[in-house]
């Protein structure tokens, strides 16, 4: 009760710094859908799931033995030869069904991806479709993308039932050996043991079909946290260890902005958004910048953010270059208002406050 959602928590918090510290080309070019999937499905997998099933695949493993004990024991010597025979067969079926059943379910996860893309797009360009008219046309895509969301699950319905029915046909043969061997030993002392045999093998197929069950359910939850990991290793940091320098309390005290010789891109290797931008704003001095559309406005905002990637030149802001001071503290130091508003969950005053020392 302790360990499970110290767990949850820690790797949520890996998955909110990783996301947050990623570079705006990594964030750009990832999917949202997958991203979403970290978040949504891949930490219920682990919070949730991983646990109970890491319980119950032991506890089906531990039946499965004495069960199996039990029925070829019990069913004397003859019985009891059959048993590296059962075994062979019991391992090759559930290791052909393990390695399909994982891919499906990580097909079944994967095609979420689009599903969630789709929708969180929609939802953020409402207003637009409604105004074009475009309402049927997205639900006819939101359609698509649901049937094919769901045609890895009905595959991995598929896949359930055939084990089930293989196991069944296992069991049924094993049975059909003891049912034999009680035939033959008709009279014999050893037919209470034969009995406790007959009873387990009634169960013994059920709890095979648990054990596999439960031990997919464990390996779909510790790829969860492999995907996490790949997540994590992938993402590109945009905090750079040349980001050392220590700025004041009181940075910026006056707000002047020099910028000489600006070049900037989304990423190190892409090409630049912005060339050759030199800009002094005095202190207390108010600009506009006018242009058209995809003039570059924006992105020099973002240049002083250092959400862009600096090629060539320097952003000095009280005279001290934001390029050596981590991008944290340039943020933190700075105010902007967005063109998209976003609100804080809570009173306005603590959306005033939120990043005051007073609050």
């Amino acid at each position: 009760m302790i360990i499970q959602p110290r767990t949850a928590r820690r790797f949520h918090e890996i998955l909110l710094r990783t996301t947050i510290g990623a570079t705006t080309s990594f964030l750009t070019s990832t999917d949202i859908g997958s991203t979403t999937n970290r978040f949504s499905q891949d930490l219920e997998l682990i919070d949730d799931e991983l646990p109970s099933s890491l319980e119950l695949t032991v506890n089906a493993a531990l039946s499965c033995v004495v069960e199996g004990f039990l029925v070829f024991v019990g069913s004397s010597y003859v019985t009891a030869a059959v048993i590296p025979v059962c075994v062979l067969v019991i391992y090759y079926v559930a290791k052909f069904y393990v390695q399909t059943s994982r891919q499906m379910r990580l097909l079944d996860i994967e095609a979420k991806a689009p599903l969630f893309s789709q929708f969180l797009e929609a939802l953020n360009g409402l207003s637009s479709i409604r105004a074009y008219g475009w309402t049927e046309d997205y639900h006819r895509r939101n359609q698509i993308a649901l049937d094919a969301s769901q045609r890895p699950s009905y595959l991995l319905y598929c896949i359930q039932r055939w084990i089930g029915l293989v196991l069944d046909l296992i069991v049924a043969c094993i049975a059909v050996i003891v049912i034999a061997v009680a035939i033959s030993m008709k009279g014999s002392p050893s037919m209470n043991l034969l009995g406790i045999a007959l009873f387990n093998i009634v169960n013994f197929s059920g709890t095979l079909q648990t054990l596999v069950t439960y031990w997919i359910g464990l390996e779909t939850s510790i790829g969860a946290v492999s995907r996490i990991r790949s997540y994590v290793l992938q993402a590109t940091t945009e905090d750079l260890h040349s980001e050392t320098d220590v700025v004041p309390e009181d940075w910026p005290q006056h707000g002047g902005i020099d910028i000489a010789s600006l070049s900037a891109s989304y990423d190190v290797s892409s090409e630049p958004v912005l060339m050759g931008i030199d800009l002094k704003i005095r202190p207390g001095e108010k600009i506009a910048l006018c242009g058209r559309t995809g003039s570059g406005k924006s992105s020099l905002v973002s240049a002083i953010l250092r959400i862009l990637e600096l090629n060539s030149g320097t952003i000095l802001i009280d005279g001290i270059d934001i390029s050596k001071v981590s991008r944290a503290h340039v943020r933190s130091r700075i105010n902007t208002i967005p063109q998209q508003p976003f609100f804080l969950h809570g009173t306005s005053i603590y959306g005033l406050i939120f990043n005051s020392k007073e609050g």
